[in-house]
């Protein structure tokens, strides 16, 4: 785990929409507490917004979105009911102790609460990335989660206790208006350091990210492969049509967008063998090999150029190819290859 990307997680609430939203919600838990009685409702609504962004901020870093844009359809528990299930196991646990306290050892109680803390991150998280409200309880799924994220999970929670002591020592300093700010901070900091954790951690979470770079190169390779197709097509195209010259032409175009990699020119070079073009693939050949040569991936190059002669083809090559060829044969000991180089080097093959 990297410390400094743990923290740098950690202080995104600091920028964009969960900024907005603590600078939003802050003077209105101010003048809904002056406002006494009357601004119950008031607090009650701004506790329903803060902790559903909190929740919609896991989701959505979890899966690799930024934090969500806010909006009141979005901070409403009532658009994203799963925010409350936590809620409603905290009334639950809190009640059930109410009712054992006078039989509960002190230890039992604490023991108990210790738990629940513990594994309030889990419960958060599986409630984020799952389906199914009740799977958040089950301990299979929580040590799941927990294993899967590590040391970073101890960093959550050790990130919470810092919090935590934070702000109670911060309590007896600080007018109301600012605590509830740093507390907004602190619950989004720790919002956003669990759902960027259990994103940098998807592989061995099996959590599959709605926005990653695997997902971007994957959508990348469909498009090009598409591509690709269609240029396919209108080179057959071209080469059904007896135009020989502008289906080369035409391949010598989409390989000049494809920069120096050899894939794409082997690609193209085992479709012209499919259609039984031996000139077009003769041609490709010898663009692969200048490829393959330049990249100094010569035993390649050799394999290359020796299924080209198999095939009856003798692609082109310029002097400094062959050259390259030749020395490489000789190391392998492979005369045949150095005896058809040397022919090569002295009647160069024209396309």
């Amino acid at each position: 785990m990297s410390l400094a990307d743990f923290v740098h997680d950690a202080l995104a609430p600091l920028r964009g929409p969960p900024a907005w939203l603590v600078l939003v919600v802050t003077p209105l838990y101010w003048l809904a507490g002056m406002a006494g009685m009357v601004g119950i409702p008031l607090l009650a609504v701004l506790g329903g917004w803060v902790w559903t962004y909190t929740f919609l901020m896991i989701e959505a870093t979890a899966h690799g979105l930024p934090p969500p844009v806010l909006s009141i359809e979005k901070t409403s528990p009532w658009h994203e009911p799963r925010a409350l299930f936590p809620l409603l196991v905290a009334l639950i646990v809190g009640w059930a102790m109410a009712r054992l306290g006078g039989n509960a050892s002190p230890a039992a109680i604490v023991a108990l609460v210790a738990l629940a803390l513990i594994l309030m991150p889990a419960s958060f998280a599986v409630l984020s990335i799952e389906d199914g409200i009740a799977r958040a309880l089950w301990p299979p799924a929580l040590l799941r989660v927990v294993v899967g994220l590590g040391p970073r999970y101890l960093a959550l929670l050790a990130l919470g206790a810092v919090y935590a002591v934070l702000l109670a020592v911060l309590a007896r300093h600080l007018p109301v208006i600012l605590m509830a700010a740093l507390a907004q901070f602190a619950l989004f900091s720790c919002a956003a350091a669990l759902g960027r954790s259990l994103y940098r951690r998807r592989d061995a979470l099996a959590l599959e990210a709605w926005q990653a770079p695997e997902r971007d190169e994957q959508r990348a390779a469909l498009a090009a492969g598409r591509r690709a197709e269609t240029v396919a097509t209108e080179i057959y195209g071209l080469l059904r049509a007896k135009q020989g010259a502008e289906a080369a032409a035409r391949a010598d175009a989409w390989l000049a967008t494809e920069g120096a990699s050899p894939d794409a020119c082997r690609w193209l070079r085992d479709r012209a063998l499919e259609w039984d073009e031996q000139r077009l693939a003769n041609r490709l050949d010898g663009a692969l090999l200048s490829r393959l040569v330049a990249l100094r991936r010569l035993g390649e190059a050799l394999a290359v150029l020796e299924g080209c002669w198999q095939r009856g083809g003798t692609p082109a090559l310029t002097p400094a190819e062959v050259d390259a060829l030749l020395a490489v044969a000789e190391r392998a000991g492979q005369d045949d290859a150095v005896a058809r180089l040397h022919t090569m080097r002295s009647h160069p093959a024209s396309d």
